[in-house]
């Protein structure tokens, strides 16, 4: 189930969000205000349970993760996403964090002339909605990711981030319970706070989600693919 985030600028989203009750509403910062912490828990549960936790705080000297200073540009850049709610699979959105499709069809088989065709008709946004989709609908291995992100201002005001999702990039994210957004700007940011090997962390930066697209669009495609090879074949006097 989708729902929409109706919020258009972090003050707004954080003053709609973060209320206790009607009575009682909930602190919420300034629109410029910096957090005073950032806290990410991950989690997998297949065979075990494995989990992982970082804190960023907020010193006189900057943000740090323990002894590992943090820019401050990352938290805000982590807030702007938030900020941005995008309330549904948006292919454009996913564009920037595609590979060379070329490639990976390349080493899935594909001669090289009908892999550039293949690459090139991807990156049509409507193309790649249709890819995404069946990639999505599709049964993967799940061994039950999840990360959950707090942050608090000290002001007492919080804003909540989750998302339990198997697949590269972790969409749709949860933002203050219910409400969720399809903006991969949010796995990014995440990701960018952790350090390497961060439990999740490849599935929040979509690291296999090019060679996934090449693989979906393969089998979406395959019948089309096979006449288009075809054609290249005849017209190139035998040669792909």
């Amino acid at each position: 189930m989708w729902f929409r985030i109706r919020a258009t600028a972090l003050g707004a989203a954080l003053c709609c969000a973060c209320r206790m009750s009607a009575s009682e509403p909930e602190p919420a910062p300034a629109p410029d205000e910096l957090p005073e912490r950032v806290s990410i828990r991950a989690l997998q549960s297949d065979r075990s349970l494995l989990e992982q936790t970082l804190t960023v705080t907020r010193t006189p000297q900057g943000f740090s993760a323990g002894d590992r200073p943090i820019d401050a540009s990352l938290v805000q850049a982590l807030l702007r996403a938030a900020a941005a709610p995008v309330p549904e699979l948006n292919a454009g959105r996913f564009k920037p964090f595609i590979g060379d499709v070329r490639a990976e069809a390349e080493r899935l088989g594909l001669p090289p002339l009908t892999a550039q065709r293949f690459a090139d008709r991807v990156s049509d946004p409507r193309t790649l909605a249709e890819v995404l989709k069946a990639m999505r609908a599709s049964v993967v291995r799940d061994d039950y990711p999840s990360v959950a992100v707090e942050i608090a201002w000290p002001s007492g005001a919080r804003l909540t981030l989750t998302s339990d999702d198997p697949h590269p990039l972790m969409l749709p994210w949860s933002v203050n319970g219910p409400s969720e957004t399809w903006n991969p700007d949010i796995s990014a940011a995440v990701a960018a706070l952790l350090p390497a090997d961060f439990l999740n962390g490849d599935r929040l930066i979509g690291k296999h989600l090019t060679a996934s697209v090449a693989w979906y669009g393969k089998r979406l495609y395959r019948d089309t693919l096979g006449v288009e090879e075809a054609e290249l074949v005849n017209s190139n006097g035998g040669r792909q």
